[in-house]
């Protein structure tokens, strides 16, 4: 089932947001070394540009300089957050770049850092969780990473597998680090006693060899993912406006009842927390390129795009499917899909009505999207399995 319209809603990018790096006008940063051992990115002894170059949430609170020892984990200062968020949108956050043409570094290059550990103080007398992630210059994201500020010092390692990145992300042009905190606004805090911690010593550590890419993204004929092999896990990409309600995606057999249209697997994507803004998802584009549209375009009549949604609330549900391109501004083109619930549904679109929708003919720079609604409830879950190409 479907309806073909236009969604005029979806006037959001389909890159949720992209970070501003602080820059300068200099010349280009010198490159990050081929071997490092460990590399202090931020001590916070100089404010320009130690404070200068973090970019916090504007509700965030404040970030202040701090001169107390019993807070400063080597050198002579480290950094005060005081952490508020606001009641009506997110918790604190900041970002911190791993490259700057102004102060002259760049680390933005993963494969040559194994980890990145900080010093943080607790100055508080509960746990205070905190996540990570890395964010790159097309406005991807890696998935969170969950830590738990014990009160006083607290060394935070963080890890990635560069192989798993590497299936859906540029890992040699990330542009830096976000940390997120609890939205303390929303327990009666303010300004004036919410909770505090420190930062201090940012370092990379570098890594041991070389970093060898592997080519593991291999598809059978009209195949585009069908979530049975294994990498295909980490072509899923997720966006969702607030840290706190991430759309939660897992590739999974059999569940309740509910089996994968082909093959053992499909793909599951929960909002555990509720859904907020447009969250969607998409696959990467280092699948895409492999999935190669352009063979097709010479027989356009002759090819859909499809794919099978399975709705596992009680009501119909709409989803939006967006299309667009590698160079172009927003989607070019967007449906509004009506689910039914407790049952499959196909959707499928001609390759000819998506070139003439999208005002350019069928090419490797071609993408979509998978749009849902907001205010989702707690708990809401779908299911997806078999996108593909057809010939018909």
């Amino acid at each position: 089932m479907k309806i073909r319209k236009i969604c005029s809603s979806l006037l959001a990018s389909i890159i949720l947001f992209t970070v501003c790096v602080f820059v300068g006008c200099q010349s280009q940063p010198t490159e990050t070394p081929s071997e490092i051992t460990t590399i202090k990115v931020r001590d916070f002894e100089v404010y320009n540009p130690d404070f200068m170059s973090l970019q916090m949430y504007k509700y965030f609170g404040k970030i202040e300089e701090n001169t107390d020892k019993q807070f400063v984990s080597s050198g002579e200062k480290s950094a005060k957050f005081t952490l508020l968020g606001s009641p009506v949108y997110a918790g604190p956050s900041v970002f911190i770049p791993l490259y700057s043409t102004y102060a002259d570094y760049n680390y933005k290059d993963l494969t040559k850092i194994d980890k990145v550990v900080m010093s943080m103080y607790n100055a508080e007398d509960f746990d205070m969780p905190i996540t990570v992630n890395f964010e790159f210059f097309d406005g991807t994201e890696t998935e969170l990473q969950k830590f738990t500020l014990k009160s006083g010092w607290n060394e935070i390692s963080i890890s990635f597998d560069l192989d798993w990145l590497n299936l859906f992300l540029n890992v040699k042009d990330c542009s830096g680090m976000n940390i997120f905190f609890e939205n303390y606004s929303l327990e009666g805090y303010t300004l004036e006693n919410c909770p505090v911690c420190y930062l201090d010593d940012i370092r990379l550590v570098g890594r041991k060899g070389e970093w060898v890419e592997k080519d593991s993204i291999v598809l059978d004929p009209y195949e585009i993912c069908g979530f049975e092999k294994l990498y295909q896990a980490g072509v899923v990409v997720t966006t969702s406006e607030d840290s706190s309600k991430p759309l939660v995606a897992s590739i999974i057999g059999e569940e309740n009842g509910i089996k994968p249209t082909e093959g053992n697997k499909m793909l599951k994507l929960t909002f555990e927390n509720g859904s907020v803004g447009w969250p969607r998802f998409y696959l990467s584009d280092k699948l895409m390129e492999k999935v190669k549209l352009s063979q097709y375009k010479e027989n356009v009549d002759d090819y859909y795009l499809c794919y099978s949604v399975y709705n596992a609330t009680a009501s119909r549900a709409k989803i939006s499917t967006g299309y667009y391109f590698l160079g172009g501004r927003g989607y070019a083109y967007a449906e509004d899909n009506y689910i039914s619930a407790g049952c499959w549904t196909e959707y499928s679109i001609s390759l000819r009505k998506l070139s003439e929708k999208c005002l350019t003919e069928i090419d490797d720079n071609y993408r979509f999207f998978i749009q849902f609604d907001s205010n989702l409830p707690a708990g809401t879950t779908y299911y997806f399995d078999n996108f593909r190409i057809v010939k018909r």
